[in-house]
């Protein structure tokens, strides 16, 4: 079978085009994450939640790049909690969670540990989120339908932020809407960002064999085209 100059110029140029978007694609500069925010209450005080409630904590960003990992202080006093926990990423606006957030997932009850503190990990590595210096953002955690309970350890003295409370359930009447917790603790979690992280942008180079690569395509179409309609 011969293939005319059309179709070899048409082959061409999708290779010419699959490689422009490669080269296009592999302009990520990605460093280890580092530390940004942390707050590890000293002492044993822990702030509980249950069904239907929520908590969420507030942090000042102090690194730009891209939010790739935050950890959660938690734990389930007994082991008996079956149901996985919510977890959210909120903006704030005047320093308080929005209501929706902008990431969102779950932390499996079979990760959290028993009776003693450890850090849940949260991974947006997959899709991080970028993060400028001075942003206020909210992480939050909830519970669903069931009775189960699980701990988020607390402390009064991170100057960064604040903690957050919301329920759905009757048994907390007016507290449908973030509103501060009663006992004015902030809660443990830590942050990581990657200050090095660079959206992929493409060079001028491959913009230029993106655009010499479509004329190919567009004769490619148009001879197809043809082809079935005759």
């Amino acid at each position: 079978m011969r293939i005319s100059g059309t179709e070899w110029f048409s082959q061409g140029s999708a290779v010419a085009l699959a490689a422009a978007l490669w080269t296009a694609g592999t302009g990520l500069a990605n460093a280890i994450p580092v530390l940004d925010q942390s707050y590890v209450p000293s002492g044993n005080q822990v702030s509980g939640f249950g069904q239907g409630f929520e908590m969420a904590q507030t942090f000042t960003v102090g690194l730009s790049g891209a939010l790739t990992q935050v950890d959660v202080q938690i734990f389930i006093p007994f082991r008996g909690a079956s149901e996985d926990l919510y977890w959210g990423l909120h903006r704030t606006t005047t320093g308080v969670p929005n209501e929706t957030s902008v990431l969102d997932g779950f932390i499996a009850a079979a990760s959290v540990g028993s009776n003693t503190a450890s850090f849940s990990s949260i991974d947006l590595s997959a899709a991080p989120f970028m993060v400028t210096a001075g942003d206020v953002l909210a992480i939050s955690l909830g519970k669903g339908s069931t009775t189960d309970t699980f701990q988020w350890t607390s402390g009064p003295s991170y100057s960064s932020g604040a903690a957050y409370g919301r329920s759905s359930s009757p048994a907390f009447p007016g507290f449908e809407t973030w509103s501060p917790t009663r006992f004015t603790l902030d809660v443990g979690f830590r942050t990581f960002v990657d200050s090095a992280f660079v959206a992929p942008i493409p060079e001028p180079s491959t913009w230029l064999l993106i655009a010499a690569s479509l004329p190919g395509l567009v004769l490619w179409r148009r001879k197809r085209g043809r082809m079935s309609g005759a």
